[in-house]
């Protein structure tokens, strides 16, 4: 078992490094209990760089594996053994490879006798490397940074969002109206440090993952259409007490809350947040069971951006709009593993399963 912290993490994490190693050691000796792993040795050490001299238990662990002795290395993940260069990463590897020595973390058993498992650690180790540069320009600019160079900190505040119903609403951020833009700012002044370490984790994480499931170019498009799909929504709260999140159309009629502009972004709320996409077809529920949207199937909008008074656009498509709204509604049951949505709206998906048949 090999358990490693660096020191460079320190600067950003919320807990010591031996409170992180304690953790890391009783998640590992649980999974080896369970999976019934029996283990050798246990190497820890932290260090204060990622090349191979600075690490004496690295060493050790090779050393150890070179005897061929070892059927595996047991570790929290690929990214514990290498940050470092891509010949040292390739050096581990090849110890490992040649000695028929696997890589057992608790999310995946990797063997680099296979060309998938080898490509895939591969990747890994890259992305390691490409994190770890990122933490040295952070904690360089930190490090460096004078009263003179600061920062910058831009935001809009546009009072009221959108109309909905005749009701001016507020922002989700100051939906009740007694906080300000500066006092915004205020915070996220004070939070910056936190909330950089949270934004650089999260846009590692959506890379990697987009690229291990389709490559670099599909993993940039997912960046694209991540940012898109959460910009082109406004969040707001209505008087009723719910939350909706409408879709801005930038061409055909300027449309607010458009449902099948909602039903392709569905996949990214699901993942991310269930709440948000109930939020994306709440305002459509609503506009049916006030008594405002009397056809037997779902609006195709509830205006034309900011006014959401009712549905502006001329043509119904009742049978893409229905399908849409029954497929999203289902799946924010099956996400949540409750009936409870479905539930609220019965009869009004009662009314538009009616229509399709």
């Amino acid at each position: 078992m090999y358990l490693r912290k660096s020191r460079l993490d320190t600067d950003y994490d919320e807990v010591s490094v031996e409170e992180t190693l304690s953790r890391h050691r009783q998640i590992l000796e649980r999974y080896c209990k369970d999976k019934r792993i029996n283990v050798v040795e246990i190497l820890e050490e932290v260090v204060s760089g990622e090349s191979l001299g600075a690490r004496p238990e690295m060493m050790r662990l090779l050393d150890m594996v070179g005897t061929g002795m070892y059927a595996g290395v047991v570790c929290m993940d690929i990214e514990r053994l290498s940050r470092g260069s891509s010949l040292e990463s390739g050096h581990i590897m090849q110890v490992l490879q040649v000695n028929s020595c696997k890589i057992i973390t608790p999310g995946k058993t990797y063997d680099l006798q296979n060309d998938s498992d080898e490509q895939f650690t591969d990747m890994k180790f890259m992305f390691s490397r490409y994190e770890l540069k990122t933490i040295n320009k952070r904690l360089v600019r930190g490090r460096n940074q004078s009263a003179s160079e600061g920062k910058f900190m831009i935001g809009y505040d546009d009072l009221y969002s959108v109309q909905y119903f005749g009701e001016n609403l507020r922002p989700y951020w100051n939906r009740t109206g007694d906080v300000t833009i500066e006092s915004q700012f205020e915070l996220a002044n004070k939070e910056y440090r936190k909330l950089a370490k949270k934004a650089t984790e999260f846009d590692y994480a959506l890379m990697q993952e987009a690229i291990e499931a389709g490559g670099k170019k599909y993993a940039e498009l997912c960046a694209l259409a991540y940012r898109q799909a959460i910009s082109a929504h406004k969040l707001v709260q209505t008087n009723e007490g719910f939350l909706t999140f409408l879709s801005k159309e930038n061409n055909s009629n300027g449309s607010i809350g458009t449902v099948d502009v909602t039903y392709p972004s569905f996949p990214i709320f699901f993942k991310y947040n269930t709440k948000l996409a109930r939020a994306l077809m709440d305002h459509i529920f609503h506009y049916s069971e006030s008594g405002r949207w009397t056809k037997p199937f779902p609006a195709h909008d509830v205006g034309t951006y900011p006014l959401a008074n009712g549905q502006t656009y001329k043509y119904d498509m009742p049978v893409e709009e229905a399908g849409n709204m029954l497929v999203g509604a289902a799946a924010v049951c099956a996400y949540e593993n409750s009936t409870e949505y479905a539930k609220a709206h019965w009869d009004v998906m009662t009314t538009w399963v009616d229509y399709l048949c």
